[in-house]
């Protein structure tokens, strides 16, 4: 062959692959922006029995324009289908078990967790029970979900990705959707209230109560209230130094704190005022719900408007999956909300038969135990079954050899934990009523911040209280009984905990204790956060006579690391000449920390992160000895995964007991200079680095992620959000970490909605082709006013009533 002909050859060849592959990435384009929904016009939609106009302004919100609330939902159910199904099905998927069905065997694990939980099962029932209004709703929805899903005509990008084509929207899926939040805003296993009880086993008991505190010196309570904190109790109880003592350290690589902190990532705030300090004499409301990073957003902004049956028009986020407005504005009412972290979840011990493992007691008689064969279906792989074994009280968690087991009562697994009772919080009229749709709230019980039109505020639980009978208290594992300790049902309105009126005209709420006496027995302590928080939300309202639209954005963004002011002042006291002469790092920490302090959690602050870094890397040093009896039980034991240690270690760095002090160091001062020395290491990781290289900018680098590019990396650039370094941190309103911060931010006042603000990360649209998939975001990056209701109207599609999709 001449090298002419081969050139040839090799020319057509080259040209072949290259049309193969433009071919191919046409094709590929083509099916992604094929995917893309229609905006302007009009298509035939199920689940609606009159037209409906969905109008959408530059950043794709739409507002939906029906002749009811049925048809409303049925639209909302549509706009969601064509623009956060793929979401919509992670979340059912992971709260029924069934995530490797759709992406295979690395997902097993994951459905092993959520399928003990048998959730598919209790959402079918929960549809079952629904009074027939909300069952109209809710099939109107289901309709509009599968219609706007067909009406895409290709499906959503992931499933191109992952090979796979959407399983239709089923009526019980929305009931998964509200399942999938109770394991975002609660234990789900009992994991806090077993190791509480561990450590009340293996110490003594005012020790264990003294680690164990429900409040510090933070506390903030609407009421005013303060708890009782323990105090250090003497050597006589417990001593540190006493002939005997066997240390025992965590397992390898489970610090529960180095530079991150479970606590502080909680982190939702809701406060509002009446109209006694609300400017123009309005009762203005805040709510920012601080939830994990991820693209699309978790919340979908909407404004509804219909007949209920006078005119109404509803503003707010909701939930893709469910049908109802989450957190907004019905022109009457507004309301926000914070988790409440309460105790809904108790661990029942269980007595089995001595010679049958398949029967357990129940008061004077024995009953069977049911097994269900829970089958998960693997893409590309075979099909694995989990037997869940359940008694009268929940599933059975574990069973040791002695014949004596733990089962889970979750408020999550009864039928009272989820319904649609959310849905009427857009036809309450005024505070009262809103009061009393929470109590009806089948939902995961939050802190309901509430103000109405005529310039009322108030808080409650919204969603099921148990009432623990019986001595129960929930605090520990124990045996229950049919008529003994157990849970008796839920709380009625009148006896549910509320704060209406409040006497200054403020209330707040921030993942803390709201409330002392019979009311925080009646919510519990699963796990309230140290309240400085919304001591500083507390204070930004009280210091301000008038408040408004304005001042309450201000407190959202307030930054100032107040809770660590004290945390400065310890460490400059003990970084003195002695303690730095022939440490050079330790006067390099010392010079940031002194001359580096805004008193805020900015981006180029290295001193901020140098004190946040020192609290964090001492607490395990410090606590580690003193529950090395846990540890000798479960290496992963870890007191700051399961208390407000905050105080406990305050108290222990300040009083400097002998008795509770390391044996590996002399004094207690060796032993604080030996934090500032591993918060050192641990911080310069590499020896190249310096601490002018620790700007608070270069940890706080924050993330927003396509679940599909966790496993694709190479899509991040066309999935993920741009990774920047933003201002806030933990134990102030402007929660902020690499994966975790504010879902949202609103300010609005109940008939006033033109002058209210709202920002969310990312977009409105989960298609990454979209030119809504990032629009607002920035106004949420920077902390910017943005309107609190959609702007003019760019968009406008018209739907028409079809009883089939072809």
């Amino acid at each position: 062959m001449n090298w002419r002909r081969f050139l040839r050859i090799a020319g057509v060849l080259v040209l072949v692959v290259l049309l193969v592959v433009a071919g191919l990435f046409l094709w590929l384009r083509g099916r992604v922006h094929g995917s893309l929904p229609q905006l302007d016009g009009s298509l035939e939609a199920v689940g609606i029995s009159q037209p409906v106009q969905v109008d959408r302004d530059a950043a794709g919100v739409p507002t939906i324009r029906a002749v009811d609330r049925v048809d409303a939902m049925g639209a909302l159910g549509f706009v969601h289908g064509q623009d956060r199904f793929f979401q919509m099905d992670l979340q059912r998927r992971q709260a029924a078990g069934e995530l490797a069905e759709l992406i295979g065997a690395a997902a097993v694990d994951a459905d092993r967790q959520s399928r003990f939980h048998r959730f598919r099962s209790r959402a079918r029932e929960r549809v079952a029970e629904l009074p027939e209004v909300h069952r109209q709703v809710l099939l109107a929805y289901t309709d509009g979900v599968n219609s706007g899903l067909q009406r895409l005509g290709p499906p959503p990008p992931e499933y191109l990705l992952l090979r796979q084509t959407p399983r239709p929207w089923q009526p019980e899926d929305s009931f998964l959707t509200l399942y999938a939040m109770y394991f975002q805003l609660q234990g789900s296993r009992g994991s806090i209230e077993r190791q509480r009880d561990l450590l009340r086993t293996e110490l003594p008991l005012p020790l264990a109560e003294f680690l164990l505190p429900v409040g510090t010196a933070w506390d903030a309570a609407l009421d005013d209230s303060a708890v009782v904190i323990a105090e250090i109790p003497p050597a006589s109880v417990f001593d540190l130094r006493q002939p005997g003592y066997v240390r025992h350290d965590r397992s390898p690589g489970t610090k529960a704190t180095d530079e991150f902190e479970l606590p502080a990532a909680l982190g939702s705030n809701a406060f509002a005022v009446s109209d006694q300090v609300g400017a123009d004499g309005h009762a203005w409301l805040a709510g920012d719900m601080h939830l994990g990073h991820s693209m699309p957003n978790i919340w979908y902004r909407t404004v509804l408007e219909y007949d209920d049956p006078e005119p109404r028009r509803v503003a707010g986020v909701t939930l893709p999956g469910v049908p109802a407005i989450v957190a907004g504005s019905n022109g009457d009412v507004a309301w926000a909300f914070t988790n409440s972290q309460g105790d809904w979840l108790d661990i029942v011990k269980i007595e089995f038969a001595t010679d049958d493992r398949d029967r357990y007691r129940a008061g004077d008689k024995f009953e069977d135990v049911e097994s269900f064969d829970e089958v998960i279906t693997v893409h590309d792989g075979e099909p694995v079954t989990l037997t869940v074994r359940e008694t009268r009280w929940g599933p059975i968690l574990r069973q040791d050899e002695g014949g004596v087991g733990e089962a889970i009562h979750w408020m999550a697994h009864q039928p009272q934990g989820a319904n649609l009772q959310l849905i009427e919080m857009a036809s309450a009229r005024d505070l009262d009523q809103a009061l009393a749709v929470a109590n009806r709230c089948g939902i995961p019980a939050q802190n309901l911040n509430v103000v109405d039109r005529s310039g009322r505020a108030g808080w409650a639980i919204a969603g099921p209280i148990p009432r623990r009978v019986g001595g129960l208290d929930g605090v520990t594992p124990r045996f229950w009984s049919p008529d003994g300790p157990r849970w008796d049902g839920i709380l009625g309105e009148d006896e549910a905990p509320s704060w209406v009126d409040p006497p200054g005209g403020r209330i707040w709420t921030a993942n803390n204790r709201v409330i002392g006496g019979e009311s925080l027995q009646k919510i519990g302590d699963e796990f309230l956060v140290v309240g400085a928080r919304a001591a500083q939300i507390r204070d930004g309202l009280r210091a301000r006579a008038v408040v408004g639209a304005k001042d309450l954005l201000a407190i959202q963004l307030d930054d100032r690391a107040l809770f660590l002011d004290r945390w400065r002042t310890l460490l400059l006291d003990l970084l003195n000449d002695a303690a730095v002469t022939g440490h050079p790092q330790r006067e390099e920490f010392r010079r940031w920390v002194k001359d580096d302090w805004s008193g805020h959690a900015s981006i180029d602050s290295v001193g901020f992160r140098l004190v946040r870094a020192y609290r964090l890397f001492l607490a395990d040093r410090v606590f580690d000895p003193i529950v090395a009896a846990c540890l000798a039980v479960d290496p992963d034991f870890s007191l700051t995964g399961i208390s407000q240690w905050e105080g406990p270690l305050w108290a222990l760095v300040t009083e400097r007991p002998v008795h509770l002090l390391d044996p590996t160091y002399e004094s207690w001062n060796d032993a604080l200079l030996a934090g500032v020395d591993a918060a050192i290491e641990g911080l310069l990781t590499d020896e190249n680095e310096t601490l002018a290289d620790k700007s608070w900018g270069q940890r706080n680098r924050v993330r927003f992620r396509h679940p599909i590019s966790r496993a694709v990396p190479q899509l991040a650039d066309w999935l993920d959000m741009p990774i920047e370094s933003l201002p806030g941190g933990g134990h102030m309103p402007r929660v902020q970490s690499i994966g975790f911060g504010a879902s949202q931010r609103f300010v609005v006042s109940p008939g006033r909605e033109e002058e209210g603000y709202f920002h969310m990360p990312g977009g409105q649209s989960g298609h990454p082709s979209s030119p809504f998939y990032r629009e607002g975001h920035r106004d949420w990056a920077e902390g910017r006013p943005s309107a609190f209701l959609p702007g003019d109207t760019q968009h406008s599609l018209e739907l028409i009533p079809t009883n089939v999709i072809p």
